[in-house]
């Protein structure tokens, strides 16, 4: 006869689903602090031009308001000549709150614009993050990332 008593069942389920949701616990710090770690390659957008590569991205307001029009500008020299309109996407990082895009024109001084005006949150303050990307154009360029924060 074995000198080893076996585990029950229940035991053994108890002692699985444990196992499971500490490993899912410390998985999901670690997948937390690498997207912590990945905000220093986005441009945080304000009033400050914001610089990444060649291109400037601005905010007219320093605070973004859910459902108020605040401009953004972008300066991006190295896009080709032919390049008319840029896409700005932004999804929310706290909420899941489907994605946000916005088109942005070319204006006679070669830079573009746009009114950006984000959804309502219920939240107090959200973070935003996303890319601008040229909506079409024969070279592929590396999007700009961005980030702002939104509060009510």
């Amino acid at each position: 006869m074995s000198q080893y008593k076996k585990w029950s069942p229940v035991t053994t389920l108890i002692l699985a689903v444990a196992m499971g949701w500490g490993t899912f616990q410390f998985s999901g710090q670690s997948l937390s602090q690498s997207a912590d770690t990945s905000l220093l390659n986005f441009c945080q957008l304000s009033t400050q031009a914001c610089q990444q590569h060649t291109a400037r991205i601005q905010l007219a307001s320093d605070v973004v308001k859910p459902m108020q029009e605040t401009e953004i500008r972008v300066s991006w020299p190295e896009l080709p000549a032919d390049t008319e309109t840029l896409v700005l996407s932004l999804k929310g990082h706290e909420m899941m709150m489907g994605v946000y895009q916005l088109h942005l024109s070319r204006t006679v001084a070669g830079d573009y614009r746009g009114q950006l005006m984000l959804p309502f949150c219920t939240e107090d303050e959200m973070t935003w993050r996303g890319e601008i990307t040229p909506q079409s154009t024969a070279a592929q360029m590396t999007p700009l990332h961005v980030s702002l924060r939104m509060i009510k």
